[in-house]
C-alpha cells in the first residue's frame, strides 16, 4: 500500500460520518407530521385564504345592505340658522319686526312598494355574490391543500435520493479500495485507480447536492405550512404503493364538473349576471314607495308658536326620458353577461382538460412504478455481478462503474415514479374539486361516503341531477383504507 492511503481513507470516513451525523442530529429533532396535519396547518396559516375570508365577510355585508334597502327607512333632518339684518317692516300704525333666527326638524318614512324588480334583483345578486366568495375560497383552499402535499412528498423524494447517493458514495469507496490494492499489486493499469477516484468523487459531490436539495425543500414546506423556515421536519407518511383508482376518466371528469368550485363559480356567475340585466332594466319602471313626514319649524326651537304638518301618502317617480342613459347600463350588463356565459363555458373546457392532463399523467406513473421496480431489481443484479467479476479479475472496471451509475439512476426513476403517482392521486382530487377536508385516497375516491357537513360547498340551487354525484366503482379487493396505507419507501441494496 502507498504512503497517504490511509489518509484518503482516513479523510473519507471522516466525510461520511459527518454527513451522517448531520443527518442523525437533524432527524432526531426533526418534528414528525403527517401530511394531515401538515395540510391543515397550510391551510390555517396561508395568508391568501384569510384574504379570502375576509372577502366572505365582505360580500355577506353587501348582501345585508342590499336586504336593508328593501325595508323601511326613516329619515330626521333638522336645521338652524340665523338671518342677518332683519329689519322692522313697517304696515299702517304697526311695526312688525322680522324674525332673525329659523328652526325645522322633518322626520321621513319611506317604505319601497314598487321598484321595477330593482330591489329584487339587488338581493338577489348579493346572495349569489356570497355563494361565489364561499366558493372562491373553497377552491383556495384546495389549491394550499396540493402545494402542501407536493412539497410535503418533496421532502421524502429528497430523503429517499440522499440514501442512494450514500449508498453509492459507499459501494464506490468499497470499489476504490479494491482498485488502490490491484494497483498497488501491479494487476490493473493506473487509469482503473484515477477513473475510480474521479468516479467517487462525482459520487460525493452528488451527495452533497442531495443533501441540498433536502434542505431547501424542507424550507419551502415550512414556507408552504407557515413555520420557521428553519424547522427540522420528519414527513411520517410515505409513497402509495399499490392503489387501483375507482373512477374512469369520464367518472372523474363528471365529477369534476359537479364539484369544481370555480366551474361552480362561474356558472354562478351568470346568474348574478343575468340579475344585473334585470336591475338595469328596472331603472326604466316607475319607482312607487309609501311615505310620510313631520315637519316642526318656527323661529324658536321650543315654543308653542312652532308650526306642526303631518303627511303621508305615496309617491312615484318615472325617468321619462333620461337620454339614454337607462339603456346604456342595461348594454353594459348584457355586455357582461355575455362575458360571464364564455367564461364559464371556458372553465368547464379547463376543467376537462385539467382532468384528463391528471388522470393520464397519474396512470403514467403508475406504469412506470411497475417499469421502474424491476430496473432496480435488475441494476442491482448487474451491479452485485459487476463488482464480483472485478474483485476476480475476469470483469473490466469500465463495467464496474457503469453498473454503479445504472443502479443509482434506476434507484432515482423508481422514487421518481413512486413520488409522481403518490402527487399525480392529489393533483387529481385537486382537478375534480374534491374538497379539501376530505381525503378520497384513504376512502376509496368515493365521494358518496363523505360525511355531509364535507360536502357543504355544494349549494341547494343546484338542479337536482347536479346534486347528485357520479356513483364511484368500489376498489378492488383487497385495496381496502388499510391497505392504502402500506407505502414504500425506496429499497436500499
Amino acid at each position: 500500500m502507498k504512503r497517504g492511503s490511509w489518509k484518503k481513507k482516513l479523510a473519507m470516513g471522516l466525510m461520511l460520518g459527518s454527513a451522517c451525523g448531520i443527518l442523525a442530529s437533524s432527524s432526531a429533532f426533526a418534528q414528525e407530521m403527517t401530511l394531515q396535519q401538515s395540510v391543515a396547518k397550510a391551510i390555517e396559516n396561508n395568508r391568501t385564504i384569510k384574504m379570502m375570508q375576509a372577502q366572505v365577510m365582505n360580500a355577506e355585508g353587501v348582501l345585508k345592505q342590499a336586504k336593508g334597502a328593501r325595508g323601511l327607512n326613516v329619515n330626521w333632518q333638522a336645521s338652524g340658522s340665523h338671518i342677518n339684518n332683519g329689519r322692522p317692516t313697517k304696515i299702517l300704525r304697526w311695526t312688525i319686526k322680522q324674525p332673525n333666527k329659523s328652526f325645522s326638524n322633518v322626520i321621513t318614512a319611506g317604505y319601497p312598494i314598487y321598484t321595477g324588480g330593482l330591489l329584487e334583483s339587488n338581493i338577489k345578486g348579493a346572495q349569489i355574490g356570497t355563494t361565489i366568495s364561499e366558493l372562491n375560497l373553497e377552491n383556495v383552499r384546495q389549491q394550499v391543500k396540493l402545494q402542501a402535499t407536493q412539497d410535503y412528498y418533496k421532502i421524502l423524494e429528497c430523503q429517499n435520493n440522499v440514501d442512494v447517493q450514500k449508498n453509492s458514495v459507499i459501494q464506490l469507496a468499497a470499489h476504490e479500495r479494491v482498485a488502490q490494492a490491484k494497483f498497488d499489486a501491479g494487476v490493473v493499469p493506473k487509469t482503473d485507480l484515477l477513473s475510480s477516484q474521479v468516479q467517487l468523487a462525482n459520487a460525493r459531490q452528488n451527495l452533497v447536492l442531495a443533501q441540498n436539495d433536502l434542505q431547501m425543500a424542507v424550507s419551502n414546506f415550512n414556507q408552504v405550512i407557515g413555520q420557521d423556515v428553519n424547522a427540522s421536519v420528519e414527513p411520517t407518511d410515505s409513497y402509495l404503493k399499490e392503489f387501483k383508482y375507482p373512477l374512469t376518466l369520464q367518472e372523474c371528469m363528471q365529477q369534476a364538473l359537479n364539484n369544481r368550485p370555480d366551474g361552480f363559480a362561474a356558472r354562478e356567475s351568470v346568474k348574478q349576471a343575468q340579475e344585473a340585466v334585470r336591475a338595469a332594466k328596472a331603472g326604466g319602471l316607475p319607482q312607487v314607495s309609501l311615505v310620510a313626514q313631520k315637519t316642526i319649524a318656527g323661529d324658536s326651537m321650543f315654543d308653542d308658536g312652532q308650526k306642526d304638518l303631518t303627511t303621508y301618502g305615496v309617491n312615484a317617480s318615472w325617468d321619462i326620458f333620461d337620454n339614454n342613459v337607462t339603456n346604456a347600463k342595461v348594454a353594459q350588463a348584457e355586455a357582461n353577461l355575455y362575458k360571464a356565459e364564455e367564461n364559464a363555458s371556458n372553465t368547464d373546457s379547463q376543467i376537462q382538460l385539467d382532468v384528463r392532463n391528471a388522470y393520464l399523467s397519474m396512470l403514467a406513473a403508475k406504469q412506470n412504478i411497475d417499469t421502474t421496480m424491476v430496473a432496480v431489481k435488475q441494476a442491482a443484479e448487474n451491479d452485485r455481478i459487476a463488482q464480483i467479476r472485478y474483485e476476480a479479475g475476469v470483469g473490466t472496471n469500465i463495467d464496474r462503474l457503469d453498473a454503479n451509475v445504472a443502479y443509482v439512476t434506476a434507484q432515482t426513476n423508481h422514487n421518481r415514479a413512486l413520488y409522481n403517482y403518490t402527487v399525480g392521486l392529489a393533483a387529481l382530487d385537486r382537478a375534480m374539486g374534491v374538497p379539501s377536508n376530505f381525503w378520497s385516497i384513504e376512502k376509496g375516491n368515493d365521494l358518496k361516503k363523505a360525511p355531509k357537513e364535507e360536502k357543504n360547498f355544494l349549494k341547494p340551487n343546484l338542479k337536482s341531477s347536479e346534486k347528485k354525484l357520479t356513483a364511484a366503482k368500489k376498489a378492488p379487493t383487497g385495496n381496502d383504507a388499510a391497505g392504502l396505507n402500506v407505502l414504500d419507501r425506496l429499497p436500499q441494496k
